[in-house]
């Protein structure tokens, strides 16, 4: 869609007239075309300049005079032609593609289990319970959970956790230490059983966790930050360049662009109440909080509104209210408006 006006006849004759004129020009009018170049290339970067306009009326121009242009104007009207293409394109890019903030998914819909050398794959309704499973080296165990689900996981060696929507955690004894490790993308509550002989070790996204009685909530989702809260007991975390920092009740540990961790105090409770079935929403941005909108309904998330996207929310509800009724409620907030369109959410 075009702005508000485009640049006026007068000033593309301006501009034509000036780059065809045989004669040389003075120091004023080499200022005076300076100023009137940057007005256009303000026209331009605004969306007032149709660049596809002034190129046909400029070849026009040039086809019915004959007239010859020095070199260096021809130079500078190829260069400026260019900039207003180069400009137009991303600016109307920018504005016509939307920001992706979440994509649905196709296909899967059950909770996967996997395991065993011959990777058996079972698809499982609501929990996994492994207590009577053998404890064994060699055996690796994998589960996913789609959108939309959560699962409650009973590990071999009795830890429990709780994995959000959209979350693959896998579990095995080291072969060599006996150490219990695991990774996991996506969203856990841990509460990991107290064994001093083998260590709970937790592998994500370059940090790594060591666990031997406690409890507590990773969130480590992609296109966001790494957050770590304890609930209880103690924690050790250790970041990618091998930098140790030990987690007291109450905190938070973030994983900063840089690789540093930083380590503050928190609501633990706004962090964990996602296992009792709320979404709890507590001063994080508007694109967060929509990708995970996105991941329980299963809906696309676009914004046409980019600066919104940045905004900080406070908001809590259930997650069995319908979709339509939470895009009804978030409306009520005033600076976006959200607007569903089949399976797609826009940001406006």
């Amino acid at each position: 869609m075009r702005k508000e006006k485009d640049i006026s006849d007068d000033q593309l004759e301006h501009i034509i007239d000036a780059l065809e004129d045989q004669q040389p020009v003075t120091d004023k009018e080499t200022q005076d075309m300076a100023e009137l170049l940057l007005h256009a290339g303000e026209c331009c970067s605004s969306g007032m300049f149709d660049a596809d306009s002034a190129w046909q009326s400029f070849k026009h121009k040039a086809n019915n005079k004959r007239r010859r242009i020095y070199v260096a104007w021809s130079a500078v009207a190829a260069a400026i032609l260019l900039l207003f293409v180069y400009r137009s394109v991303v600016y109307w890019t920018d504005d016509l593609l939307p920001l992706t903030l979440f994509t649905a998914v196709d296909g899967q819909n059950n909770i996967v289990l996997n395991y065993g050398n011959e990777n058996t794959v079972i698809i499982v309704d609501s929990c996994i319970d492994l207590t009577s499973a053998k404890n064994d080296k060699h055996i690796k165990y994998s589960i996913q959970t789609p959108v939309g689900k959560n699962v409650h996981v009973l590990l071999p060696d009795s830890s429990m956790i709780q994995l959000n929507a959209k979350s693959s955690l896998t579990y095995q004894l080291s072969a060599v230490s006996g150490q219990r490790n695991v990774t996991l993308d996506g969203e856990g509550y841990f509460d990991v059983k107290r064994d001093t002989l083998h260590p709970f070790i937790i592998q994500t996204r370059g940090v790594k966790a060591k666990v031997l009685g406690t409890s507590f909530n990773i969130r480590n989702y992609e296109r966001e930050q790494l957050h770590i809260t304890l609930v209880k007991g103690s924690l050790a975390l250790e970041d990618s360049s091998n930098s140790q920092k030990i987690m007291k009740p109450g905190e938070d540990a973030e994983l900063l662009i840089n690789g540093d961790l930083l380590i503050k105090e928190t609501k633990v409770e706004n962090s964990v109440l996602w296992t009792q079935g709320y979404f709890v929403f507590d001063n994080i941005p508007l694109s967060e909080m929509m990708a995970e909108i996105g991941r329980w309904y299963n809906l696309n998330i676009k914004a046409t509104n980019k600066e919104v996207t940045t905004r900080h929310i406070h908001f809590r509800c259930h997650r069995s209210l319908s979709i339509d009724t939470i895009v009804d409620i978030l409306n009520e907030v005033g600076y976006f408006k959200l607007e569903r369109k089949d399976n797609t959410i826009f940001i406006k």
